[in-house]
């Protein structure tokens, strides 16, 4: 897995704030995409190359027609938009948290008793 820097970080949550108000749509797109061109596009644009099959049928399906940061979305924040309102795929496997070395997503624990006094590994 790819692990990114804060500014990274901040320019990948950017573009998915940017798609949650609208889920912008891609005219020039008249044919559907398929699920392995959507995971293709979710990997490059991501960086990551083993995204979790199970979320992306999720997001996959949750798209119409996939913008590039509606995909982003839905990967950094691990949640979609179904029939009922938005869902959540995960929380702790968003990439929001796991590509990010220097934490982890609030709630879950870090390790044992003191974990936090041993100093970082970074990749």
């Amino acid at each position: 897995m790819v692990k990114t820097g804060r500014r990274n970080f901040i320019l990948a949550l950017a573009l998915a704030a940017a798609g949650c108000a609208t889920q912008p749509r891609l005219a020039s797109r008249r044919e559907p995409m398929s699920f392995d061109a959507f995971m293709a596009l979710s990997k490059s644009l991501t960086g990551i190359d083993d995204l979790d099959a199970e979320h992306g049928r999720l997001y996959f399906a949750s798209l119409s027609h996939p913008a590039d940061s509606a995909i982003l979305q839905c990967w950094y924040t691990g949640m979609y938009e179904s029939p009922a309102g938005p869902r959540v795929a995960t929380y702790s496997e968003a990439l929001a948290w796991t590509t990010l070395g220097f934490t982890k997503a609030p709630t879950l624990c870090g390790g044992a008793v003191g974990y936090w006094g041993d100093k970082p590994v970074v990749a």
